[in-house]
């Protein structure tokens, strides 16, 4: 059984459509009264942006919302599991699709486990070649703390793959039992459960 999972930042993607080409790069036209924000509490984005901005423009106001986001740990959990599976006699593979300041610390991760066989980094995946990852696999994880309205689990649920998904990022989307199954996030006894059980009994993706 291969896990494909979406489990890092987007930067690289932004890069290789020349989101940060210098030549891209313009003058703010005006500086607004008010910046609105919106990021995780106590995030280091957080802090990150109103120190930079506030230095950058005295002036200007920000008003900051707090949502959810992608949890730091969902990638380490994952791979938890991965290898709470091999134990139980599972065959099991797991492919990370993405990258991320996380991926040096994962990889640790996968060697102390003694399960780095099984786990297979990919990097960036452009755009046109990602479904042949979704089509090599059986079953998608989503292990986001929050995510919206998920591009990649609408990407694997059109690939025909069953989603094992966070309650908080479902959405919707995902119907228990029908066409995949929830956990709570950091849950890592039910994720683990879960792939079990799709490893056992194919049918009911």
């Amino acid at each position: 059984m291969i896990a494909g999972v979406t489990a890092y930042g987007r930067r690289a993607a932004f890069e290789e459509e020349g989101l940060f080409a210098a030549e891209l790069k313009r003058p703010l036209p005006f500086l607004p009264g008010t910046v609105g924000l919106v990021t995780a509490p106590n995030s280091a984005a957080e802090r990150d942006v109103l120190d930079n901005a506030r230095r950058r423009w005295p002036a200007v106001a920000f008003e900051v919302a707090y949502a959810a986001m992608q949890g730091p740990r969902s990638a380490s959990e994952v791979i938890e599991a991965v290898e709470r599976l091999a134990d139980q006699g599972t065959e099991v593979d797991l492919e990370l699709v993405g990258t991320g300041d996380a991926q040096p610390a994962n990889e640790a991760q996968t060697r102390e486990l003694g399960i780095a066989d099984r786990v297979h980094f990919s990097g960036y995946v452009p755009r046109e070649e990602i479904a042949a990852h979704y089509a090599a696999a059986h079953v998608c994880v989503l292990p986001a703390y929050n995510e919206g309205m998920s591009v990649a689990a609408l990407e694997a649920m059109a690939s025909g793959l069953p989603m094992i998904i966070t309650r908080s990022a479902a959405t919707g989307l995902v119907e228990e039992g029908v066409n995949g199954l929830l956990f709570d996030w950091a849950d890592v006894d039910t994720l683990t459960a879960h792939l079990a059980r799709l490893a056992a009994d194919r049918g009911l993706g």
